[in-house]
């Protein structure tokens, strides 16, 4: 499932990039530009490591676990679902 986790192809893409901007800078001799291409997928690395939950990933969380409480709430039984959003930084996300 290559878009189950939008972040690593977004990394993987970027880093693509990166790589040949990183190229170009080296034909025309640009050394700013290939320490800057080079460092830019690092930084968007680190950014997403701030926030480690993407949608597709709480989306599927709550898809399992909705999927066994199915029949409850084909009968029309109630269900309270409970969703938490992954962080790595100290202010708490409902």
């Amino acid at each position: 499932q290559p878009y189950m986790w939008p972040q690593v192809s977004q990394l993987q893409s970027f880093s693509y990039l990166c790589l040949a901007l990183t190229s170009v800078a080296f034909i025309y001799d640009w050394p700013w530009l290939a320490r800057v291409a080079l460092m830019a997928p690092v930084i968007l690395l680190f950014w997403q490591v701030r926030e480690p939950d993407c949608r597709a990933a709480l989306a599927e969380r709550l898809y399992q676990e909705l999927e066994s409480e199915l029949p409850k709430l084909q009968r029309g039984e109630a269900h309270e679902v409970i969703v938490q959003k992954l962080r790595f930084s100290r202010e708490a996300v409902p």
